[in-house]
């Protein structure tokens, strides 16, 4: 007489090589451990040189630094959206200017903000 093995009860759900049992129809997942805030970055940085890549050929290295004009904001929503905006931003003509003065980065956010925000979404 052949014995038959007991199944578990409850099944066992594996996701990158985790586990969690989850019994009966409760069953859980193990999801991925939460990636850092360096490897997000790092991410998104190389993305969007993929995307530069394409058109304008400008290369973030400090994501919060490079951005923090507007002017490559602006460049990245005309190449998103296949517009060509120009918020007549203060400081920068061709390309992005981290030196500017905090006031004239501000100005230049809130010309975005009028310019895009407002009349896009």
């Amino acid at each position: 007489m052949e014995q038959q093995s007991e199944q578990p009860s409850h099944s066992v759900y594996e996701l990158d090589g985790d586990s969690i049992n989850g019994i009966g129809n409760m069953s859980t997942l193990k999801l991925k451990p939460r990636r850092s805030i360096v490897e997000q970055t790092h991410d998104l940085r190389k993305l969007l040189n993929r995307i530069f890549a394409l058109r304008g050929g400008w290369k973030v290295n400090k994501l919060a630094e490079d951005f923090s004009d507007g002017f490559l904001f602006q460049e990245l929503f005309n190449i998103l959206y296949d517009e060509r905006i120009d918020c007549c931003l203060e400081g920068v003509k061709d390309q992005p200017n981290p030196k500017l003065p905090l006031e004239t980065r501000i100005t230049n956010w809130n010309k975005i903000n009028a310019g895009i925000c407002f009349n896009y979404f």
